[in-house]
């Protein structure tokens, strides 16, 4: 494992399991939906329709259904990018909520529209719109914290780099006899520092203080 990759957050390792198992039932339960429409077809426009909303109801929902499929396996190639942080995972975690909201909105819309003597549950698809409404939420605002991103390679981690500085040494300053000694073989060693620096140097080449 790269010992600079971040460590995955809990939260993420949450959401990377409650998509896995959404988007499986997603997946069965929009194939499911998709059988009885197909076998609802050879009776659409027909006298033993029960209504004639279905010759659209049906239609409208066949789409919805495969809609959702395509959007539960897109959960599912989503699903190993967030749990081991791949910059790919975090554009589709954040835009596959949105259609599952416009999808179940969709349906839920579908449905109101349905005629009372039909009979239709609107209870569950309400609570699916509830649902993608509160998931919208939590991933966007959760998906965007420093260390999510960091994780899933959207943003470079934070790194500090402490620098190794060399400790400054502090010296007394001599005396001016001793610092005339000091010059010796066209050199002038400062009276601070040690540093050897030429004679006609004003500063100290290393610590920077006037020589003379």
């Amino acid at each position: 494992m790269d010992e600079t990759k971040p460590k995955r957050p809990n939260g993420l390792a949450f959401i990377s399991v409650i998509w896995l198992l959404s988007g499986l039932a997603n997946i069965y339960m929009s194939f499911q939906t998709i059988i009885l429409d197909i076998e609802a077809f050879p009776y659409l426009n027909g006298p033993l329709i029960a209504h004639p909303w279905f010759n659209t109801g049906i239609v409208a929902e066949l789409i919805l259904a495969v809609f959702l499929v395509i959007l539960g396996l897109i959960q599912l190639i989503t699903v190993p990018g967030l749990w081991t942080g791949k910059p790919y995972s975090y554009k589709l975690a954040l835009g596959v909520p949105i259609l599952l909201l416009i999808a179940n909105v969709s349906s839920s819309v579908l449905y109101a529209t349905a005629p009372a003597e039909v009979g239709l549950d609107t209870g569950s698809s309400n609570f699916y719109v509830a649902m993608s409404v509160f998931g919208v939420i939590i991933y966007w605002w959760y998906l965007r914290e420093p260390h999510v991103q960091a994780f899933l390679g959207v943003v470079q981690p934070k790194t500090i780099i402490q620098e190794e500085k060399e400790p400054e040494i502090q010296q007394e300053p001599v005396s001016l006899k001793e610092e005339k000694s000091m010059a010796k073989d066209g050199k002038f060693y400062c009276r601070y520092c040690g540093k050897e620096n030429e004679t006609d140097a004003v500063f100290c080449e290393k610590c920077g203080k006037k020589l003379k």
